[in-house]
């Protein structure tokens, strides 16, 4: 029980637990305004409007009301936040540009490969000189 296995694990083990016991209160969704019912974690992506897709938020199945991630009522046809749209952009073009960064650099350090070596001539020995007599 004293391998370096079991004590890698035993470490992952407390801290798992760690972060477990810190947020498991973000973990439990909050409960509708309007009905009182624990809103539905999962929520299928068709049923989703745009507002939910950008800041996040929970659809009531009860009822139909559309909440924030906090629980707060929004009114039917409201945007999403400003500053969700303005980081949504951000994240989008920083994303997109450091891909076509990093595809010209591979693309510019792309070696074309060699032309093959021409061999040289072989060279003969002259023939030996025959000794004289």
């Amino acid at each position: 029980m004293d391998g370096p296995f079991f004590v890698v694990f035993l470490t992952f083990l407390m801290f798992f637990v760690f972060f477990l016991v810190l947020l498991a209160p973000c973990l439990r969704p909050p409960n509708c305004p309007d009905c009182g019912r624990p809103l539905s974690s999962y929520q299928p992506p068709s049923t989703k409007t745009w507002r939910m897709w950008v800041a996040g938020g929970y659809l009531c199945r009860n009822c139909g009301c559309e909440t924030t991630l906090a629980g707060e009522k929004v009114a039917p046809g409201t945007g999403p936040p400003l500053g969700r749209m303005v980081l949504l952009m951000t994240l989008l073009i920083l994303s997109v540009g450091g891909g076509a960064v990093l595809l010209g650099f591979t693309l510019s350090r792309a070696t074309v490969a060699p032309s093959p070596a021409v061999a040289s001539p072989v060279v003969v020995a002259p023939p030996a000189a025959e000794p004289r007599r």
